[in-house]
């Protein structure tokens, strides 16, 4: 999507299309994934489909991630769900709700006409702590993952430990 939309040659018409058809594809899948979950975690899948329900939970509405999170939390303790997938849920919802996050797996581009207009890590709720927070959950250092998604995305990666929440209203 970020290609399509700083493209020279830019198709508003296709990237509206790509959205939709990611939106009606996330939707069904939302279906499937809370009728598989009535009953609790299903026992017996695979590492990646595993994965998948939690790329479902992790890709939907603030409502349905507050709905599973606490479920995939408790599948993270034992071991089902990845450290780092948990922490990247878990500060979605937080950037979602319009709080600070704890693990910094969450980034926000402001709106700009500026081609690579910078990329910032999303308010920290214990800055100090980050690393350490990072480090518990698998997640690399702060400032590698900045260099990752600078790479990435070709625009400048800024974490700044002073910014706060109300910094990007």
């Amino acid at each position: 999507m970020i290609a399509l939309t700083q493209s020279d040659q830019l198709d508003i018409d296709a990237v509206i299309a790509a959205q939709e058809q990611i939106d009606k594809v996330d939707s069904v899948n939302q279906v499937v994934v809370a009728r598989l979950l009535e009953k609790g975690w299903p026992r017996g899948l695979s590492d990646e489909a595993h994965h998948t329900i939690w790329l479902v939970i992790d890709h939907a509405p603030l409502t349905y991630q507050l709905r599973y999170l606490p479920l995939v939390e408790e599948q993270m303790v034992k071991g089902v769900i990845s450290k780092s997938d948990y922490a990247t849920l878990f500060d979605r919802v937080c950037m979602r709700q319009g709080a600070p996050q704890r693990y910094g797996t969450q980034t926000v581009q402001r709106r700009s006409a500026e081609a690579n207009a910078p990329i910032y890590v999303w308010p920290i709720e214990n800055p100090r702590k980050l690393n350490r927070l990072r480090r518990s959950m698998g997640l690399s250092p702060i400032k590698h993952y900045c260099r990752k998604v600078a790479k990435t995305y070709g625009a400048p990666c800024i974490y700044d430990p002073s910014l706060s929440v109300e910094d990007f209203e």
